[in-house]
């Protein structure tokens, strides 16, 4: 399914961009996500549909005769290490165009870490409004943050 997501993020963002360079590099950014997903969840990843078999390493979790136990410490740092990560490349690659080039990504940034850390907190079945809050925010954010930076010349 990680796929058809993909490929269906392809195709929304050619709408949006008509460049098929920032299409494809969507794409993979969605099937990334699953790469990603099936290192550090147990069995949560569904092969094709809910009813097909589930796969995922578990970094997150171990396991013991009481039931699953998720690791903050390992899910916190894998996870805001990954955003860090982004972020230090995207500040390497890009320079603000003007005043609003800086102050805008802090803001959206802010929000990030925020609403991330939110998800961290909220029910399991109430965090995905935690993942549909960062997926606005970075598809309008990133637009609006987009409009005042600019690619930095190579090095």
């Amino acid at each position: 399914m990680s796929v058809v997501w993909s490929i269906t993020a392809m195709v929304i963002a050619f709408m949006f961009y008509r460049d098929r360079r920032t299409s494809i590099g969507i794409g993979l950014v969605f099937l990334s996500r699953w790469a990603l997903d099936f290192i550090m969840h147990d069995h949560i990843l569904p092969l094709l549909f809910s009813d097909s078999p589930s796969v995922g390493i578990g970094f997150y979790y171990s396991f013991s005769a009481t039931g699953t136990v998720v690791h903050w410490p390992q899910a916190l740092i894998s996870e805001f290490g990954l955003l860090a990560a982004g972020i230090a490349v995207y500040m390497y690659k890009t320079k603000a165009k003007d005043r609003m080039g800086v102050w805008l990504l802090w803001l959206i940034l802010f929000s990030l870490i925020v609403v991330a850390f939110v998800g961290f907190l909220l029910p399991q079945h109430l965090s995905i409004l935690s993942g549909i809050a960062i997926t606005l925010l970075l598809f309008f954010g990133g637009n609006w943050i987009e409009r005042h930076r600019v690619l930095s010349p190579l090095r």
